[in-house]
């Protein structure tokens, strides 16, 4: 069925002010006189708007991500051959929050991943002078642990005045980074009683 974009006037011109794919179709146009019931149409122009820039992806470099890792996610996207010069502008969001704003830079960076930052994220890719916006679907991210929340084990127990103690620090450390260095501390009752180092162990003298 035919519709009516614009009713009869003395314009022999139908703008549109910034096409988009929807507006493909086709159109005709009809000529009448005001005093007689002369009235005739045009053949039908079919007409195909082609796409500024592809519907854009947003992709993950590193995967998977770990604890620590610099994570990058980069918008890729497509620009029409027929309007090379066009200047786009990327935003990225997380769980429907932005987090970066519309900017020249197709990329999103975390400097050093935290379990926080696992969650849905998308970009959106736009132009200045236009009003054509497409964002990407969703990429879920979730960051794998470095390491398992660690346990203190006393490894004597229970543990009597005169005995040499021993507490260790147990902890997993991931399959995707078995040659991460850790280090290890402790603390009693909030003093840290042994710095960072390599040793997993901490040995108090003879309990007197």
């Amino acid at each position: 069925m035919d519709r009516i974009f614009k009713r009869f006037g003395s314009s022999d011109h139908y703008g549109v002010q910034s096409a988009q794919l929807k507006d493909s179709g086709n159109y005709s146009c009809e000529v009448k006189t005001f005093t007689t019931n002369v009235s005739k149409r045009s053949k039908m122009l079919p007409l195909q708007i082609k796409e500024l820039f592809s519907q854009p992806e947003i992709k993950l470099i590193q995967h998977p991500a770990v604890e620590g890792d610099h994570v990058t996610l980069t918008c890729d996207t497509s620009l029409s051959p027929l309007r090379p010069r066009t200047e786009l502008q990327f935003a990225f969001h997380k769980d429907g929050q932005n987090i970066q704003r519309f900017g020249s830079s197709d990329q999103y960076g975390i400097q050093s991943a935290q379990l926080k930052d696992s969650g849905n994220y998308c970009c959106e890719v736009k132009t200045f002078t236009t009003n054509v916006s497409k964002r990407s679907k969703l990429l879920p991210l979730q960051i794998k642990e470095l390491f398992s929340q660690p346990e203190i084990k006393l490894i004597q127990h229970p543990a009597v005045e005169g005995d040499h103690v021993t507490l260790t620090c147990d902890t997993s450390l991931s399959p995707l980074r078995p040659r991460t260095e850790l280090q290890f501390a402790f603390h009693k009752d909030g003093q840290n009683i042994q710095r960072f180092g390599s040793s997993d162990h901490y040995g108090s003298s003879p309990l007197s």
